[in-house]
């Protein structure tokens, strides 16, 4: 039987797959993939410019339960990046995490979203990642990129790191005892100040969709 004669039947016994036909359909996904997808749970530090584009990607992929954690409220400036936003929620004074949970429950409401507004530091860092099959990096930051590293290595969860800055970004997946980890690549934290910024060179919001995706 054809792939997709076996998701068509799939979607009749189950309408919520109905959405994800077309990417059922791709081999590498299929049915299999789709169902581990539903069941995966996604631990994302950050809701900026690359947190908002991969938790929007996720949400529609099916990805069954997001945890978003971001400290930061809102503004105006980060409209021309940030997909998950828009005017009303600034006017609404809405956290980012808690913004981005109101929009993926409108994109996909069959995920489960917990929406944190927090710091993420070595005191709590544990306790989010615990029970989850991947952590990103929507980060800014080279301090929490080096959290989420050693406790992936730690926990032995994969985790992506991104970064995007003016038309430039890098992507690096990192997988505990098969490939390098981010302090292999970078042995120290760089001091403040070093590397530029959003806030001083600016970014491109297509720089940024290219390195999220």
């Amino acid at each position: 039987m054809a792939l997709s004669d076996i998701a068509e039947q799939l979607e009749k016994s189950d309408p919520a797959l109905a959405r994800y036909n077309r990417q059922m359909l791709w081999e590498p996904i299929g049915i299999a993939g789709q169902k581990k997808l539903k069941a995966a749970r996604v631990l994302m530090v950050g809701c900026g410019a690359l947190g908002t584009v991969l938790a929007n990607t996720l949400a529609r992929a099916g990805v069954g339960h997001l945890t978003i954690i971001d400290r930061d409220f809102i503004e105006i400036n980060n409209l021309q990046r940030q997909v998950l936003f828009d005017q009303q929620d600034i006017a609404d004074q809405l956290p980012k995490a808690v913004a981005a949970k109101k929009k993926i429950g409108q994109i996909n409401s069959d995920v489960q979203v917990d929406a944190v507004v927090a710091d993420v530091n070595h005191t709590n860092i544990l306790n989010y990642a615990g029970g989850c099959d991947l952590l990103l990096d929507g980060t800014d930051n080279f301090e929490t990129r080096f959290l989420i590293n050693d406790v992936s290595i730690k926990l032995n969860i994969p985790w992506v790191y991104g970064a995007c800055i003016s038309a430039m970004g890098l992507a690096m997946v990192i997988r505990p005892g098969i490939t390098p980890c981010l302090r292999c690549v970078f042995e120290t934290v760089p001091p403040p100040g070093m590397n530029p910024t959003c806030d001083t060179a600016g970014v491109l919001g297509p720089t940024v969709n290219i390195v999220a995706s």
